[in-house]
This record gives C-alpha cells, structure tokens and sequence, in this order.
C-alpha cells in the first residue's frame, strides 16, 4: 500500500515534470524564435543600410573619377598653355601676357579641383562600415549564445526527464517484485 501510494506519488511528480518540461519548452522556442525574427530584422535593416552606403559610395567613386578627369584635363590644358606661352613668349614676348592670365586662371581652377579631389577622398565613413559590420558579428554571436543556451537547457530537461523516468522503472519493477 505504502509503495503504491508513493509510486503514484512518483507517476505524479513526473506527470508535473513533464508538464513544466513541455511548458519551458515552448517558452525556450517562442523566446528564441523572438530572438532570431528579432535579429534578422535587424540583419535585414543593418543589410538594407549597408547598401544605401554602397550605392552613396558608388556615387562618391564616380563623383571622384570625375573630378579626377577634370583634374587630369586641366592639368593637360596647363601644360599646353604653358608650352605655347614659351613659344608665344620666344616669338612675340608682347602677347604673352594675355597667355599668362590664362595660364594663372587655369592654374586657379586646377587648385580648387584638387582641394575638392582632396576632401572627396577623405573618407572618414569607412569606420561607420567597420561599426556596422562589428553589430552584425555582435548581433550573429548573440543568437548564437541564445541557441546555445536553449539546447543547454534541452539536454538538462532531458536528462531530467531521463533520471525520473527511471526512477519511475526501478520503482515499478521493485512493486512488480513485491507483487510477485
């Protein structure tokens, strides 16, 4: 009588382990299902901004290969004004002087074209791009601990689960024994 009572006990207990087994469970899977469709939002939001940054530094790397043909051709343009002023210069040296204004306008112009090719090449955004790919490995090891986590708790509930159930035998084969 006592062993039945505590062997219904025990069938009891593991009905209610099962059911807080289950319970945890489900709660581990909804928190990392949360989890992970809450990183790949922001997976898919940190993806969608880094190619917004793509497509702006495409932009800038034409805007700068421009900028560098400009520079390229003004500087072509000076050196053929300044040759033709030294020919100017050795057969007329009066209307050198018109030639030189244009050669120190020209001059001007490619000096602001490589202050501006300067500034277009200074591209401070890059870190932005290191910060953001640091997120998404933070983000990346973050779920990964999560899943880790959950199975560390599967496997404790299972051995859990494994060590009641066979309690639950030993005791049944022991009052089987008895009965016998």
């Amino acid at each position: 009588m006592f062993l039945e009572a505590l062997c219904a006990e025990q069938n009891h207990r593991l009905i209610e382990a099962h059911k807080v087994a289950e319970t945890f469970r489900l709660h581990l899977r909804a928190s990392a299902r949360e989890t992970c469709d809450s990183q790949l939002k922001n997976f898919e939001q940190t993806i969608e901004d880094l190619e917004i940054r793509i497509r702006q530094r495409r932009k800038e790397v034409e805007e700068i290969r421009q900028k560098s043909d400009r520079f390229n051709s003004s500087m072509v343009d000076i050196q053929s004004s300044t040759n033709r002023l030294l020919d100017l210069i050795e057969i007329s040296p009066d209307r050198a002087e018109n030639l030189i204004t244009d050669v120190d306008s020209s001059f001007t112009a490619l000096q602001y074209l490589g202050r501006d090719l300067k500034k277009s090449l200074d591209v401070s955004s890059s870190t932005e791009i290191d910060r953001e790919l640091k997120d998404i490995a933070s983000s990346v090891e973050t779920v990964r601990d999560s899943l880790d986590r959950a199975r560390k708790n599967q496997e404790e509930n299972e051995s859990v689960r494994d060590r009641i159930e066979r309690t639950l035998s030993t005791i049944k084969l022991f009052l089987n024994r008895k009965r016998q």
